[in-house]
């Protein structure tokens, strides 16, 4: 069985802070504001079918938390979505919003390169989203203000139902 997914200790700001041994969960330690990223291990799958999902579930929110997908030329002081190459969702600019115990999902239909995001459990209307290309794309968070803090779900157990949505 393939290990489990989980953000990546080489690939973290040096502002955050993962939780040992999992390193699902990651918390701004920063002292002042800034862009703070992180990515995962393993990065989406080169397929061309089926779906690649992760959960974020926002512990502490002190402001902006960026969550997408991001090739690992993305520097960790950069934002994903903003930075070139990457794709992310704000949840800001009249973006549902979200606060803390949200659980919101990031996803790829692999097939049509369709980007879908969920919040807790529910799909949100991301019909123009699409990615470029799947390949070397990896599951990364940006987190603005000291004291955030998000924790993963990589899967398999999912507040969102991929089976049922149909994507």
């Amino acid at each position: 069985m393939p290990q489990q997914n989980r953000w990546d200790s080489a690939a973290c700001h040096w502002d955050l802070t993962l939780s040992e041994p999992d390193r699902l969960i990651v918390q701004n330690n920063g002292k002042s504001n800034g862009w703070r990223s992180v990515r995962a291990e393993r990065q989406i799958s080169k397929e061309n079918t089926g779906i690649f999902y992760y959960e974020v579930k926002i512990i502490v929110k002190k402001s902006f938390v960026f969550i997408g997908l991001a090739p690992k030329q993305m520097p960790l002081n950069k934002t994903v979505g903003e930075y070139k190459g990457t794709y992310g969702w704000e949840f800001i600019d009249g973006k549902p919003k979200f606060s803390v115990g949200d659980v919101i999902g990031c996803g790829v239909n692999l097939a049509t390169r369709q980007i879908i995001y969920t919040k807790n459990g529910q799909r949100l209307e991301t019909a123009g989203l699409r990615v470029d290309s799947a390949a070397e794309l990896f599951p990364c968070v940006t987190l603005y203000n000291p004291g955030t803090k998000i924790e993963a779900n990589f899967g398999p157990n999912f507040k969102f139902n991929i089976a049922a949505d149909g994507i």
